[in-house]
């Protein structure tokens, strides 16, 4: 196989989000604005109200960030997937609803 040259025996799938999601042509690129309006989505308003986020960062496939109460006693982290959207929590704080558990 020369330098360049595509194989023709390799099918590469591409699983992709669903499409019908706006956000979903900004997940491959996506930067912390967008990582920010992942986790606003998936909580409620009282919450997003309640709660801030601190240090929100980039690890390469994901981000991970802090939810914090307002004296900063961290609530969660939660785990953002840049290539499907989806967001996890790490502490098993928040429901599949947005809701503090």
């Amino acid at each position: 196989m020369e330098l360049g040259e595509k194989r023709k025996d390799v099918e590469i799938k591409s699983e992709r989000p669903d499409e019908k999601d706006p956000l979903t042509k900004y997940f491959d690129g996506m930067g912390t604005a967008t990582a920010r309006i992942i986790i606003k989505r998936h909580l409620d308003d009282d919450q997003w109200e309640k709660y801030g986020l601190k240090d929100l960062k980039n690890t390469g496939r994901y981000y991970i960030a802090r939810l914090v109460e307002k004296d900063g006693t961290v609530i969660d982290e939660v785990l953002i997937d840049k290539q499907s959207g989806t967001i996890q929590s790490l502490r098993g704080r928040i429901g599949a609803e947005g809701q503090l558990r």
